[in-house]
């Protein structure tokens, strides 16, 4: 699934509950901080969020922290090492 906006990212999430979520920091309606904490606690921490962003500012990584955010990964990103970090969470089919 894919949304346009922070909102609809985090209606979409709550009606068909993914394997994971991948957000940016910066994004229109609601942050990437605002889809972390809404999702941390509306799946009780269940569904890991990961966070990729060409933001590398040590505050906004240790914020995103605080908020439960399961990786920071900043841009540019290999597809690969995107792909290793994914593995963690879900499993792909071979």
């Amino acid at each position: 699934l894919t949304a346009p906006n922070g909102e609809v990212g985090i209606n979409r999430a709550i009606e068909h509950k993914p394997a994971l979520v991948l957000c940016d920091m910066m994004m229109p309606q609601a942050s990437g901080f605002i889809v972390i904490e809404r999702l941390k606690d509306h799946f009780n921490g269940q569904i890991p969020i990961i966070m990729l962003t060409g933001n590398d500012s040590d505050h906004q990584k240790r914020y995103a922290e605080f908020l439960g955010v399961d990786e920071y990964l900043t841009k540019p990103i290999r597809p690969f090492e995107l792909f290793q970090v994914l593995k963690k969470y879900i499993s792909f089919p071979s």
